[in-house]
């Protein structure tokens, strides 16, 4: 793990509540979402974070939840999971890779 030194800095209010916001949307601390900004910003924007979500992929991210929601409030997921087990999974992998004699 990269060592960390711990810094000590003074935003804005305002720079706070967006911080705050970002990165609860994208699920990450605080600091790291300032990790990833001075890494962005030291690279010149060479060095973008595969986990950085952009702005203007944020609806179709939004979109893709509310359909995930809405199949689950179907039952869609649930009553297909019920439908295997873990051998079923096991015996299919296996069926999969055992070449056939015949």
């Amino acid at each position: 793990m990269t060592q960390m030194v711990r810094k000590q800095i003074y935003i804005r209010s305002q720079q706070q509540k967006l911080l705050a916001r970002l990165a609860k949307s994208l699920g990450v601390s605080e600091a790291e979402v300032i990790r990833r900004a001075l890494d962005d910003k030291l690279s010149g924007g060479q060095n973008r974070s595969a986990k950085t979500v952009r702005p203007d992929r944020m609806q179709a991210l939004d979109e893709m939840l509310a359909l995930a929601r809405k199949l689950h409030r179907q039952g869609e997921i649930a009553n297909r999971r019920r439908s295997w087990t873990r051998e079923d999974l096991y015996e299919d992998r296996i069926g999969r890779h055992v070449k056939n004699p015949g």
